[in-house]
């Protein structure tokens, strides 16, 4: 089984799937309701905690953190945030299943999947829908 995990410090997207592709679990994880990092950590490690439970996994995707700048997105201060609950992440992963994560970029993970972004759509829309 297939751990995939959109990483954010308020709503960190998981998937499973089997090994013929077939998607067995898909949840959104609502973390606003904490307010302070280490609360998001715990609530996100129990759930991780969980999956392993449930599901017989062996490979962990995770996407990877904005490396840089773009006008009109994330602050510094949202982007390192966001690379410390990425890091965090992945170590509850490694530690609850003794699995190195894999890191993949959206555009990759799209790509990978046959999903084109239409010009001027939301990519996370076209996600959805397909």
């Amino acid at each position: 089984m297939i751990l995939g995990l959109d990483v954010s410090t308020s709503i960190t997207g998981a998937t499973v799937m089997d090994n013929q592709g077939k998607v067995v679990y898909n949840e959104a994880w609502d973390l606003r309701k904490y307010k302070e990092f280490f609360q998001k950590a715990v609530v996100t490690k129990n759930k991780i905690c969980e999956l392993q439970k449930t599901f017989n996994i062996d490979q962990v995707y995770i996407e990877q953190s904005l490396q840089s700048f773009r006008s009109g997105f994330s602050s510094a201060k949202t982007l390192s945030t966001l690379s410390r609950f990425n890091g965090v992440v992945s170590w509850l992963c490694y530690d609850a299943m003794q699995i190195v994560p894999e890191y993949i970029a959206a555009t990759s993970a799209r790509k990978q999947c046959g999903i084109k972004v239409p010009e001027g759509v939301k990519a996370k829309q076209v996600v959805i829908q397909h």
